[in-house]
């Protein structure tokens, strides 16, 4: 058994349907034509726009009067069986409800208003307090803020003055410690290559200098044997060395020659690197004044000792060792004698070990991670020329930080201590001993006080005013804003108001129609159920029913199209819900194996058939043509089409006919009436369209070939 599905469209130039069939497994239908639907999900039913008139035979009670009045007579029956509700009722109800609302929102608005009034009166004097307070509290501010901040910043400064000035003292008590490892390890049974190694050793970490060295105490005994093991070193190892001996300076006027003969000597026999310091090989550290100083200081201290400032000038030129171009810059010598131990207490101090320091290394490691723009000075307050005049001046640099975040280091010209302690700016002086001197550290901002302190406290103040006046406008707008608000909610409580009302006038209207939809959906049925009643109850009454074979029939007839007609209804009114959903157009429709035969169109022909009647029903349709179909929507267009027709036929045929044809299904509803005019078909499927029922004739008398 093949089940199909069928889909109907219309032609309105020929005025008849056309149904596809498809198998069970599809579900996707591209009609071709124009289309009708009738809320049934995928099924659509586009019939033809044919009408049938049912010929009614009454008997008894219904005879001497004419058909058409019969029919009246019954359809006036099922009307007044059908009752609409009291909608003016329903609206009242609904008023009521709205006036109680109504009631509820005008003392919303009375209070509304009210807090509107009260606001417009506090509002201006609230916006000229908070001025006022904005004012005094940006004053407030001003003054409170800038000696603070002010203090602030100077103590920031101090803190990091105070952490350069260690950092420098740090940094030379490293080169204490790496001479006095020099001369610990040189005091005894060393070589020059133990002396290379050390040095490479020393150069290995971060500590900077121009020159390490050791000077034993060498006797006028020890001279020769010294000199000789220096020639034959240097001529080995550093060829291009003029090796001359011991030197020194011999007086104050003479330059650095040949060292004339004395009963001991600190010649710097040892020395790394030899590269650049060739003028310093066995320079006698006895014999220049600033050396004899320190020397004799460390041997009348037992401790460690610095030389005055040195220009540290290599050879015959004036270029600087020290390395720092178009700067001037010095360097200083530190001697350290060791410490004294118990084993050889009675010949210490005898041998020196020695670093050449150039100032600006010095420098350089003590700021290197410095945070602030700043310059620093480093003074010798304990110099000889010091009692003649200002300190002496060391050196100095100046400390920038980059956009990288790198501290940038740059050497500067030499100033004297009285003109930094004369500056405007914030000064920081701190002096530390260095060695067996007193050394001024003086460390200058380069960052004008200003700028982090008065920008801030004035930007501060500038915001506290600009938000206080902020704050009064936005108070007096929002005071605007509060009365238009109010305003639009009154105006949303009448519009509301007004939506009520016409949603209840929507919804009695909507009542209205599901009446109407029901009396039009019921009233055909039971028409053909309560005339066949009527038959039935004729044939009742007789003296001797049912006597007759004929009569028996006919009486079964009736009582099939009674029972049709029942179920039909039944069955509507158990759908009703869905015939709310056809209006929302959500119906579901229940496809369902349908027999088009037995199913649909002999149960419609049992209902419009009328015993007696001169329109003969008839159903021409093949045994066993299934389809996927609804088969309450589809008896129930069928029904409604073929009731509205019967009005119009007094006399010919009406045929309900189905066939297959080149895969397609194919329903026709056809009579013998007149047809209806090309110009009422645009409306023959209007809601509750009961204009045609006002046409006295048909639909069409025949139908024309599919194609």
């Amino acid at each position: 058994m093949a089940y199909h599905t069928i889909r109907t469209y219309c032609s309105p130039s020929t005025g008849w349907t056309a149904t596809q069939r498809h198998g069970m497994g599809e579900r996707n239908f591209f009609p071709s034509h124009r289309e009708y639907p009738t809320k049934h999900a995928s099924t659509t039913f586009i019939l033809t726009t044919v009408h049938f008139q049912a010929n009614m035979k009454f008997q008894g009670a219904m005879k001497g009067k004419s058909k058409k009045a019969k029919i009246d007579n019954i359809q006036l029956q099922i009307d007044n069986h059908i009752q609409v509700n009291d909608v003016e009722t329903a609206l009242m109800e609904r008023l009521g409800d709205e006036s109680g609302e109504n009631s509820r929102s005008s003392n919303r608005s009375f209070s509304l208003t009210s807090f509107q009034t009260f606001q417009q009166r506090g509002s201006c004097l609230l916006s000229v307090l908070i001025v006022v307070l904005g004012i005094i509290t940006s004053a407030s501010f001003l003054g409170i803020g800038i000696p603070s901040t002010l203090d602030h910043v100077e103590h920031d400064f101090n803190d990091g003055a105070s952490d350069t000035v260690n950092k420098v003292g740090e940094a030379f008590l490293d080169y204490m410690r790496a001479a006095l490892m020099v001369h610990e390890r040189c005091r005894h049974n060393f070589t020059r290559t133990d002396f290379r190694e050390l040095y490479e050793y020393l150069r290995s970490g971060d500590l900077k200098f121009k020159a390490v060295q050791f000077a034993p105490n060498i006797s006028h005994t020890e001279r020769p044997e010294a000199e000789a093991e220096a020639r034959a070193f240097y001529a080995e190892n550093y060829p291009e060395v003029d090796y001359q001996g011991f030197r020194g300076f011999n007086t104050p006027d003479s330059g650095l020659v040949k060292r004339w003969n004395e009963s001991f000597y600190f010649p710097i026999h040892y020395m790394e690197p030899v590269a650049g310091n060739e003028a310093a090989i066995d320079l006698d550290y006895h014999s220049s004044e600033s050396r004899t100083r320190a020397v004799d200081a460390v041997f009348a201290n037992e401790k460690p000792s610095l030389t005055d400032r040195l220009s540290l000038v290599s050879g015959d030129s004036q270029k600087s060792r020290c390395g720092v171009e178009n700067v001037a810059s010095y360097g200083v010598v530190l001697m350290h004698p060791g410490v004294s131990v118990s084993t050889q207490r009675d010949i210490w101090p005898r041998d020196l070990a020695a670093f050449v320091i150039c100032i600006p290394d010095l420098i350089t490691r003590s700021i290197s991670m410095e945070s602030q723009d700043s310059k620093i000075f480093l003074h010798d307050i304990s110099d000889p020329i010091t009692a003649a005049g200002d300190p002496v001046f060391l050196g100095a640099a100046s400390i920038a930080r980059a956009s990288d975040g790198s501290t940038r280091i740059e050497f500067v010209e030499e100033e004297s201590l009285s003109s930094l302690s004369d500056g405007a700016g914030l000064i920081y002086q701190k002096e530390i001993e260095a060695a067996n001197r007193v050394w001024t550290v003086t460390v200058v901002s380069m960052e004008r006080r200003w700028e982090h302190s008065m920008l801030f406290i004035i930007l501060g103040s500038v915001v506290i005013l600009f938000v206080s006046l902020a704050l009064a406008i936005w108070v007096r707008i929002n005071d605007q804003r509060t009365k238009i608000f109010n305003e639009v909610i009154q105006q949303a409580e009448h519009e509301k108001a007004a939506l009520i009302l016409k949603n209840a006038r929507q919804a009695t209207k909507t009542e209205r129609e599901l009446n109407d939809f029901i009396a039009h959906e019921v009233r055909n049925p039971v028409a053909a159920a309560m005339a066949a009643c009527n038959f039935v109850q004729a044939e009742i009454n007789k003296d001797a029913p049912f006597v007759e074979e004929k009569a028996l029939e006919m009486v079964r007839e009736d009582m099939g199209t009674i029972d049709n007609s029942l179920k039909f209804v039944n069955d509507l009114l158990r759908n009703m819900l869905d015939m709310h959903r056809a209006a929302s157009k959500q119906l579901h429709v229940n496809m369902v194996p349908t027999d088009l035969r037995h199913d649909v169109l002999e149960p419609v022909g049992g209902m419009l058939h009328q015993r007696g009647s001169k329109v003969e029903m008839i159903i021409d349709c093949p045994e066993n043509l299934w389809i996927l179909a609804d088969p309450l929507r589809l008896k129930q267009v069928i029904l409604n089409l073929g009731r509205n027709s019967s009005k119009f036929i007094e006399e010919g045929f009406i045929r309900l006919k189905a066939e297959e044809k080149d895969d397609n299904v194919f329903l026709y509803v056809d009579d013998s009436g007149s047809g209806i005019p090309a110009e009422k078909r645009d409306r023959l499927f209007a809601k509750f369209q009961e204009s045609l029922d006002l046409l006295s004739q048909g639909t069409v008398s025949a139908l024309k070939k599919v194609t």
